[in-house]
């Protein structure tokens, strides 16, 4: 994590959740047929989904990593039921990319750091060789 970053409190994430809820539901009353929920790419819904080490209730185990969504989703299945779902997952989940100046030519990941980096995500278990 960033220096100085830090991780959102569950209160924090419930309010969030309700966000999503109330963007929802001004979405519908105002005409829409369909939300698009992005849970990809980096974006925050993604993170839980790699909350591994998280604690609470949004972090650790399957169903808890999965636990953001399943709320968003049903709160806005409960507040605007005519509303259409439409939600983006990543197909799979990397290590971000992040240059180390000390380890990498012009601030890149070369060939040889990429295999480096493969080897690491294979050891995690992110990837299977």
């Amino acid at each position: 994590m960033p220096k100085g970053a830090r991780l959102l409190s569950d209160e924090e994430i419930a309010a969030i959740i309700r966000h999503f809820h109330a963007a929802a539901k001004m979405a519908s009353r105002i005409g829409f047929d369909f939300v698009d929920i992005k849970h990809c790419h980096g974006y925050l819904g993604h993170e839980f989904l790699s909350a591994y080490t998280r604690k609470g209730k949004y972090g650790g185990n399957f169903e808890n990593r999965t636990r953001f969504l399943k709320e968003v989703v049903e709160g806005i299945r409960a507040e605007a039921p005519k509303l259409k779902i439409a939600v983006r997952l990543s197909a799979f989940d990397t290590v971000p990319f992040r240059a180390d100046p000390t380890r990498a030519h012009d601030h890149k990941l070369g060939p040889r750091r990429m295999l480096e980096s493969r080897k690491l995500q294979e050891k995690a278990g992110r990837i299977i060789p």
